[in-house]
Protein backbone atom coordinates (compact mmCIF):
# COMPACT_ATOMS: atom_id res chain seq x y z
CA UNK A 1 0.00 0.00 0.00
CA UNK A 2 2.50 2.15 0.83
CA UNK A 3 4.79 1.85 -2.59
CA UNK A 4 1.02 2.73 -3.97
CA UNK A 5 0.76 5.92 -2.76
CA UNK A 6 4.18 6.64 -3.15
CA UNK A 7 3.51 6.24 -7.25
CA UNK A 8 1.37 7.68 -7.08
CA UNK A 9 2.34 10.99 -5.44
CA UNK A 10 5.06 10.54 -7.84
CA UNK A 11 2.76 10.60 -10.82
CA UNK A 12 1.25 13.35 -9.58
CA UNK A 13 3.85 15.70 -9.39
CA UNK A 14 5.55 14.94 -12.47
CA UNK A 15 1.81 15.14 -14.18
CA UNK A 16 1.90 19.17 -12.60
CA UNK A 17 5.40 19.46 -13.76
CA UNK A 18 4.79 18.76 -17.22
CA UNK A 19 1.33 21.01 -16.76
CA UNK A 20 3.84 23.82 -16.00
CA UNK A 21 6.79 23.35 -18.74
CA UNK A 22 3.76 23.15 -21.49
CA UNK A 23 2.49 26.04 -20.21
CA UNK A 24 5.82 27.70 -20.23
CA UNK A 25 6.34 26.44 -24.13
CA UNK A 26 3.00 27.81 -24.85
CA UNK A 27 4.05 31.49 -22.94
CA UNK A 28 7.19 31.45 -24.34
CA UNK A 29 5.59 31.54 -27.79
CA UNK A 30 2.73 33.96 -27.38
CA UNK A 31 5.42 36.62 -25.70
CA UNK A 32 8.35 35.73 -28.11
CA UNK A 33 10.30 39.34 -27.82
CA UNK A 34 11.26 40.30 -31.48
CA UNK A 35 14.43 41.39 -32.37
CA UNK A 36 14.10 45.02 -34.41
CA UNK A 37 16.57 45.38 -37.19
CA UNK A 38 16.12 40.71 -37.76
CA UNK A 39 14.01 40.35 -40.43
CA UNK A 40 13.82 36.90 -42.86
CA UNK A 41 15.80 37.12 -45.57
CA UNK A 42 13.30 35.02 -48.00
CA UNK A 43 9.55 33.90 -47.88
CA UNK A 44 11.24 30.16 -47.11
CA UNK A 45 12.62 32.13 -43.72
CA UNK A 46 9.38 33.21 -42.84
CA UNK A 47 7.20 29.96 -43.30
CA UNK A 48 10.51 28.20 -41.36
CA UNK A 49 10.02 30.63 -38.77
CA UNK A 50 5.79 29.89 -38.90
CA UNK A 51 6.55 26.14 -38.90
CA UNK A 52 9.17 26.03 -35.41
CA UNK A 53 6.21 28.89 -33.85
CA UNK A 54 3.88 26.27 -34.14
CA UNK A 55 5.81 23.14 -33.79
CA UNK A 56 7.00 24.82 -30.24
CA UNK A 57 3.59 25.59 -29.61
CA UNK A 58 2.30 22.28 -30.20
CA UNK A 59 4.30 20.16 -28.05
CA UNK A 60 3.33 23.17 -25.42
CA UNK A 61 -0.20 21.75 -25.67
CA UNK A 62 1.19 17.91 -25.81
CA UNK A 63 2.91 18.06 -22.73
CA UNK A 64 -0.05 19.83 -21.04
CA UNK A 65 -2.46 16.89 -22.03
CA UNK A 66 0.63 14.08 -21.15
CA UNK A 67 0.44 16.30 -17.40
CA UNK A 68 -3.08 15.70 -17.00
CA UNK A 69 -3.60 12.67 -17.80
CA UNK A 70 -0.47 11.76 -15.42
CA UNK A 71 -2.27 13.84 -12.55
CA UNK A 72 -5.55 12.14 -13.41
CA UNK A 73 -3.69 8.71 -13.04
CA UNK A 74 -2.20 9.56 -9.92
CA UNK A 75 -5.65 11.23 -8.34
CA UNK A 76 -7.33 7.57 -9.27
CA UNK A 77 -4.86 5.70 -7.86
CA UNK A 78 -4.96 6.89 -4.24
Amino acid sequence: MEALMTSSTIATGCGAFLILAGFALILLEIFKVSVPGKFPHSLDDAALGMKFKFKTASSGIVLVCLGVLLVIVGVISR
